[in-house]
């Protein structure tokens, strides 16, 4: 009952209007989504709440002490849900001027957010930082806005930090340059950014498939799928050092050299996250099942001298699938970027406004100028 959370305050002189950045855990689609809106939505002291299935994350903009924090965070878990506060601003310090310099929008391209987990990351510290008044981050898009006063925070140092936490931020020119020509909007920078990441993405999978192709070759087919009275499984099977298998040490030498290339990018990124950062996310998961089977392979093998089971095979599929994924993935994503700005770009320069009494006055107005109430006219084969 949202009734059970209210609470009752003096006076609405002596309330304060906040911004609070939640961490929403649990929602799995939009139900989950809609259902926080509207019950949080009808507490006492709710002004607005957005909540955003994809960063995992819900803007409440409520009033102290009609709905504080606590009382926000209380009732969305007693939905079932786990709430945990990244920002709680007051509304007015982000409209107040940073002194004679002003406040600063910043724009960065960010490479290696792979889920709502690195956003959440990512906004937690930029919000965290001393002078940054907002940081917005989209994972479709690969890029951030930031508010902030150039007198206490740069550019430089907002990208020190993002890349301090397993990331690669690269600050973007989206104001007008020194001749006076317009720079590239950032829905242009970011298809360019899409662009370098499925390159980046396809190289990367490339290489997994030298890896997984011998790995195939000589784990599943030789290994598993020929008779043992076939030739070459009786060759690959003769002990070469030791009591160890010449297979056993071709798929071992297979797997420690993808370790050391292809698992160095997940291994570098899961450091990143859990030393710097402090948080879990997919390169963590990823790193520690690729570890698991590589080293328990190495274990189990060693242990039986030569006989025990082995996986590493599994290793190597692992991070070849991923990166399989992640491929196709940034495929997906530039296709939704160029779908979304060619709708935006469909979008018309001029409206023809029905003015007069008899609306008989056509008159041709900027799209920037239509106003709620505004009759307009479409004719035939107008956007």
């Amino acid at each position: 009952d949202a009734s059970s959370y209210k609470t009752c305050y003096s006076s609405e002189s002596e309330s304060v209007q906040l911004e609070t950045v939640l961490s929403v855990a649990g929602m799995t689609c939009a139900a989950c989504v809609n259902g926080i809106e509207q019950h949080i939505g009808g507490l006492d002291g709710i002004g607005s709440i957005k909540v955003d299935l994809m960063t995992a994350q819900a803007v409440v903009r409520h009033r102290e002490p009609a709905a504080s924090v606590k009382v926000v965070c209380a009732a969305i878990e007693a939905m079932g849900f786990e709430a945990e506060v990244l920002t709680s601003k007051p509304v007015g310090s982000e409209a107040a001027p940073a002194g004679d310099g002003g406040i600063a929008e910043s724009w960065f391209g960010i490479e290696g957010m792979t889920c709502g987990a690195c956003v959440a990351t990512i906004t937690s510290l930029l919000t965290a930082l001393p002078g940054v008044e907002l940081a917005d981050v989209q994972l479709l898009t690969a890029q951030a806005r930031v508010r902030h006063d150039p007198r206490e925070i740069g550019v430089r140092d907002i990208a020190k930090v993002i890349d301090g936490a397993g990331f690669t931020a690269t600050p973007l020119d989206t104001g007008a340059s020194s001749d006076g020509a317009a720079a590239p909007d950032p829905s242009a920078l970011a298809l360019e950014s899409m662009r370098k990441h499925r390159r980046q993405a396809a190289i990367r999978f490339g290489w997994a498939l030298v890896f997984a192709v011998p790995m195939l070759v000589f784990s599943m087919i030789i290994g598993m799928a020929l008779p043992k009275s076939n030739r070459v499984y009786q060759a690959l099977h003769r002990a070469a050092f030791q009591s160890y298998s010449i297979l056993t040490i071709i798929v071992f030498v297979i797997a420690t050299a993808a370790q050391l290339t292809l698992g160095m990018h997940f291994y570098k990124h899961a450091f990143k996250s859990l030393v710097r950062a402090r948080t879990a996310n997919m390169d963590v998961l990823i790193a520690l099942g690729t570890t698991a089977a590589y080293v328990g392979s190495i274990i189990s093998v060693a242990l039986r001298r030569g006989a025990g089971e082995e996986f590493f095979e599994t290793a190597v599929f692992l991070m070849a699938f991923i990166l399989l994924g992640r491929w196709l993935e940034a495929i997906a994503k530039g296709r939704t970027v160029s779908a979304v700005e060619s709708l935006v770009k469909m979008q018309p320069d001029s409206a023809l406004l029905v003015s007069g009494d008899s609306g008989d006055d056509l008159i041709t107005i900027s799209a920037r100028d239509i106003q709620l109430g505004d009759l307009l006219q479409v004719n035939s084969g107008m956007r």
